[in-house]
């Protein structure tokens, strides 16, 4: 797999024109340790992910956005300008169905906290972002959640840090990404089948004094806080 992909690069690069080359061997040989070694912009780390927020399959059935994210949490050391890993495509408005089947039936067709979960650890983790959606025909949700500038703009951060976890409480996660500007994007993530109150402090997002915070999903200003930050009531499988 290697070898091909490193001679497609070199036909590529040899023609003179600026392309993105992307590794795809579903990450089974690990391309983060050698596709940046032949200048690749980007290779994929899993399977297929699927509109299902988790899902037991390992290969042709595909796997859900979250395990999607948490495999790659581990893999920061590898990102940088130029060098991305790829989670896969957005599931957002695919609206369960993929190449013509109806996949409702089978347990696919994530909701859209499901949707905002991805894009936002999409984001946090500096994924290429790629629409798996009819872009043609999007209703006014998906385009809230595809379009959203400020969290595109945490996901092109030039900084091109990956973010990190740096909370996990039963099924309470908290993910962090540092930004050029000083700033800090924040993903408060509920795993639960129900709502619950998430909290960080200021240690454990190593800042100190007041800051000025601001939802970028409902986007608006939520003022200034210091020494801790708490969202009394995130949806299921939802995020803040």
């Amino acid at each position: 797999i290697k070898e091909q992909q490193k001679a497609t690069l070199d036909a590529i690069r040899a023609a003179g024109r600026d392309v993105v080359f992307s590794v795809c061997e579903w990450g089974r040989e690990r391309p983060w340790l050698w596709a940046p070694g032949f200048n690749a912009e980007m290779w994929r780390t899993t399977y297929d992910v699927k509109d299902k927020w988790t899902s037991k399959y390992d290969n042709n059935g595909g796997i859900g956005v979250l395990r999607s994210a948490h495999q790659n949490e581990a893999l920061g050391p590898f990102v940088g300008l130029g060098r991305w890993n790829d989670l896969d495509m957005l599931q957002i408005g695919v609206d369960g169905f993929d190449y013509g089947h109806d996949r409702k039936k089978a347990g696919f067709d994530i909701t859209p906290d499901e949707e905002r979960f991805q894009m936002s650890l999409w984001a946090i983790l500096a994924s290429p972002l790629l629409a798996a959606n009819d872009v043609t025909a999007m209703n006014d949700q998906t385009k809230s959640i595809l379009l959203n500038k400020q969290v595109i703009a945490v996901n092109q951060d030039p900084l091109s840090v990956l973010g990190w976890r740096i909370k996990k409480m039963d099924q309470i996660e908290v993910w962090k990404r540092p930004l050029k500007n000083g700033d800090i994007a924040v993903v408060f993530v509920n795993l639960d089948d129900k709502p619950h109150a998430i909290d960080v402090t200021w240690s454990q997002l190593n800042v100190r004094g007041p800051r000025e915070v601001t939802d970028l999903w409902e986007h608006r200003s939520l003022g200034k806080h210091d020494k801790l930050l708490k969202f009394e009531k995130v949806p299921p499988h939802g995020v803040v």
